[in-house]
């Protein structure tokens, strides 16, 4: 049973007391018989326990929606040194990277993609169109975007011839020109779902014969990219983006440098990526195109929880309760006190605390007390709706299914305001049972809030397994979790990451037969493809019942192994058959993982 804490003092300080105290504050007093106060929290050690695995998003598909690949292409004087021929082919870097990436898309059936158009552009003191294509089928030329290879042959060829000087805006503003004729000219419908992606590549500062400043004026160049960039949202158009590509030139290191700083700039302006080569030989767009030949998808979310393990400030008592047991909650700041931010027991994983179970009448070791579909915690917070957790007959529910996946049904999330078809309703990759259960809002996005003014936006709060409605700094360090996440690249067409999950709580729940000294964690991880900014299109799921009966020695050398192949859809993961045992996946430290 808990004690009432001995340190707590009703009495208060007399008056002589409080002024001595004052005047040594003032003269800074040093007397031996005054003990400092030390801001340090009592030893506290937290039984605990490591995952570890692996995760592989869905293998990468074909795009299905127009992509206009525009090439802006120096051909100015200076790329005959920069970009010499090559002795044995006769064939400039600029050249063979062009080639070399159109032939990809359309001359390899395995890798063939219908739906993307390439245009190319020689630039120097003006800009020469060396594509045109018939889109129409009625003889005319009518786009310069084509996927003829014959015609793509004849462009490449036209590439090898260089005149005169550079101008950057003459180019840029024929760019603007030709993606505004094709916004123009499509379907509306189709716009959004649209990309223009613009490769821009150069060997030196842009000039313009006998008005060097028309050419090299930052500030005109801006103003392009941005007008460029506006035709997005005038035409609705789903992307517009500019990368650049710098080929070293000979002209010192000085120069190189300034042309390198202009074509970061115009990348970051373009909303694009900016790349550098050392020599014409090195020339490739490889990297640039592999997003656009496959839809790859990444990991946007991916955090953990322990159902039966919460943090609720609004379920802590108001008053000091001399009954309650210590084993229902962890006395982190050991103080004797339940307070903010200290890990709750919740037995049965509902979203209401043992304690709280204890005091409002409901079973701690079932999720529906009354058995109608409508968890204890949605009942709770909706009783001034006319909802309880004790009554059988106040929910209507019409379906018990749980259609996303997230883990409220499609009635709980009636209740809750959030949608059945869709894990995360306001897409802030969090879940709605997971916001439902820290009380933050899952119909608004808010992760940027700070909603207890504690310093840390309610987002990382969330998913670190901090409480968003208290101040609960102080003991972070002792309740929290880690997450360690490593991107290992892309193998056969999934992105993989190995993550490692640490200092996950541990904490024995009740059971019909006494405490039990299990607990269940599940993972969830969110990924979308590169084309969906911050969208999640695919939540996957997967679930471990970890047996942590061994000391906190034992369980410190050991850590429990998760598999890719471990990880379902949401909507199809069944818990009473996917979730898995520690026994089956128990590793010593110092093994090496079969998953590595």
């Amino acid at each position: 049973m808990l004690k009432k804490p001995p340190h707590v003092c009703n009495h208060p300080i007399s008056l002589v007391q409080f002024i001595l105290i004052v005047a040594c504050l003032i003269y800074s007093c040093n007397r031996v018989d005054w003990i400092p106060i030390v801001d340090k929290l009592d030893p506290f050690e937290k039984k605990s326990f490591e995952i570890q695995g692996k995760y592989c998003t869905e293998k990468a598909t074909e795009i299905k929606y127009p992509v206009r690949i525009l090439f802006l292409i120096d051909g100015s004087v200076s790329m005959e040194v920069n970009d010499p021929p090559n002795p044995q082919t006769n064939e400039r870097g600029r050249q063979k990277a062009f080639r070399e990436f159109w032939e990809k898309l359309y001359l390899n059936p395995a890798q063939s993609q219908q739906e993307v158009e390439i245009g190319l552009i020689r630039f120097s003191a003006q800009a020469q169109i060396l594509t045109g294509g018939d889109r129409n089928m009625d003889g005319s030329v009518d786009t310069i975007f084509t996927k003829d290879p014959e015609l793509l042959k004849s462009a490449t060829e036209k590439l090898s011839f260089t005149d005169r000087t550079t101008n950057y805006i003459n180019v840029l503003s024929t760019a603007y020109g030709i993606i505004r004729s094709e916004a123009l000219n499509a379907d509306a419908s189709s716009l959004p779902l649209t990309s223009f992606v613009v490769y821009f590549l150069s060997d030196g500062l842009p000039s313009d014969g006998t008005n060097a400043a028309q050419g090299s004026n930052e500030s005109q160049i801006k103003e392009q990219i941005e007008q460029l960039a506006q035709l997005k949202t005038i035409f609705n158009i789903g992307k517009i983006e500019l990368n650049t590509l710098y080929l070293s030139s000979a002209q010192g290191l000085n120069e190189d440098e300034q042309a390198q700083n202009l074509l970061i700039n115009m990348a970051e302006w373009g909303k694009g990526t900016y790349r550098n080569f050392v020599g014409g030989e090195n020339i490739n767009f490889a990297n640039f195109g592999a997003g656009l030949i496959q839809r790859l998808y990444s990991l946007k979310s991916f955090f953990s929880v322990t159902p039966q393990v919460l943090q609720s400030s609004d379920q802590l008592p108001l008053t000091y309760i001399e009954d309650w047991d210590d084993h229902h909650f962890l006395d982190a700041n050991q103080n004797g006190l339940i307070d903010c931010g200290e890990p709750l027991l919740d037995s049965d994983g509902d979203g209401l605390a043992d304690l709280f179970e204890i005091r409002i009448g409901t079973d701690l070791l079932s999720i529906d007390t009354d058995l109608d579909q409508l968890s204890d915690r949605v009942e709770w917070e909706n009783r001034r709706s006319g909802l309880s957790p004790l009554d059988p007959d106040d929910a209507k529910c019409e379906s018990f299914e749980d259609t996303d996946g997230d883990g409220l049904n499609d009635c709980e999330e009636l209740f809750v305001g959030t949608l059945k078809e869709l894990v995360d309703t306001d897409g802030d990759g969090l879940s709605d049972w997971l916001e439902f259960r820290f009380a933050t809002s899952p119909q608004q996005i808010e992760g940027k809030n700070d909603l207890d003014w504690d310093g840390t936006y309610n987002f990382d709060e969330v998913l670190g397994g901090f409480d968003p409605l208290c101040n609960d700094s102080p003991i972070r360090s002792r309740v929290g979790y880690s997450k360690e996440l490593q991107e290992l690249g892309v193998e056969d067409s999934q992105n993989c990451y190995q993550f490692q999950l640490k200092q996950i709580t541990a904490i024995p729940k009740e059971g019909k037969d006494g405490l039990v000294s299990e607990n269940q964690v599940e993972i969830y991880a969110g990924e979308g493809a590169f084309d969906e900014n911050e969208e999640i299109s695919l939540w996957k799921k997967t679930c471990l019942i970890v047996d942590f009966d061994m000391s906190a020695d034992a369980l410190n050398q050991r850590y429990f192994e998760i598999k890719d192949s471990d990880f379902k859809p949401t909507q199809i993961f069944d818990p009473s058959q996917d979730c898995i045992r520690s026994k089956d996946r128990i590793r010593m430290k110092n093994e090496k993982a079969s998953n590595r």
